[in-house]
């Protein structure tokens, strides 16, 4: 994810009013770009689309799918 301000982890990732998974680790890149990882529903994770992040919505959009959701988390 690439935000648009810092988020600390763990918090909430929204897709409108509905949580579709966790931020787990954010970091400001030396170039001062902010970025995050996180556990994300895989109808959500799409490169390109917009989310928003913790209790004040923060803006954040999907940079890369790195992986597959295991079998035992149920959409």
């Amino acid at each position: 994810l690439q935000l648009s301000e810092f988020v600390s982890a763990p918090a909430t990732l929204y897709d409108g009013n509905k949580s579709v998974g966790t931020l787990t680790s954010s970091v400001k890149a030396p170039d001062d770009t902010l970025f995050a990882i996180g556990i994300i529903k895989t109808d959500t994770s799409q490169s390109g689309t917009t989310i928003t992040v913790g209790d004040k919505r923060v803006s954040a959009t999907v940079l890369e799918y790195a992986g597959k959701q295991p079998t035992f988390i149920q959409e």
